[in-house]
């Protein structure tokens, strides 16, 4: 009986470890595998695209490549205010000079970028703090000579300890195996 009880709470610790590790993604359509922009995503601006041609990227990606203006992709997500995400992206610069790129959370700009050298797909992330109950992510970019290409984009709230997850109720269910154990 208490091997099956011990066997029992250890399966129940890892189920709730797997649901508290995987933070659900606040960004709809932040890899753009459906294969369009609406309307999940606002786009103002020239040269803002979808595109599959396999240059870093296995699903649909962004595409920026404004000659002489900028283009923006951009989407409101639900946020509680006070709240720690994590904001995330790849992105790759694949020409030349003049460029720009500038990402932002809630009007805040944590990435800009001007006439940087070509680089590869690059993992960002970032820790942003939310100020209101929506907040906007947003992506202006120019590429003169080539393209920005942007993919898997994500928001994710970050844990904390001051709000209880689901492991915060296995050490009362150990209390109890103890108790019982007792009895």
């Amino acid at each position: 009986m208490k091997t099956s009880m011990l066997r029992s709470v250890s399966l129940l610790a890892l189920a709730c470890a797997a649901l508290s590790a995987s933070a659900q993604n606040l960004v709809v359509n932040g890899d753009f595998s459906t294969g369009s922009f609406a309307p999940d995503w606002s786009v103002s601006g020239s040269n803002v695209s979808l595109e599959n041609n396999g240059v870093g990227f296995t699903t649909p990606y962004a595409r920026f490549g404004a000659i002489g203006s900028t283009g923006t992709l951009s989407q409101t997500i639900a946020t509680s205010t006070g709240s720690s995400y994590t904001f995330e992206f790849d992105l790759i610069n694949s020409g030349g000079t003049p460029n720009s790129f500038v990402a932002s959370f809630g009007g805040s700009t944590v990435l800009s970028l001007l006439d940087s050298p070509s680089f590869g797909v690059t993992h960002f992330s970032y820790s942003v703090l939310a100020t209101s109950g929506s907040t906007t992510i947003s992506f202006t970019g120019r590429q003169d000579p080539s393209f920005y290409r942007l993919d898997n984009v994500s928001v994710t709230p970050l844990s904390t300890a001051a709000v209880p997850g689901p492991l915060a109720a296995l050490p009362f269910a150990l209390m109890a195996l103890k108790r019982r154990k007792r009895a």
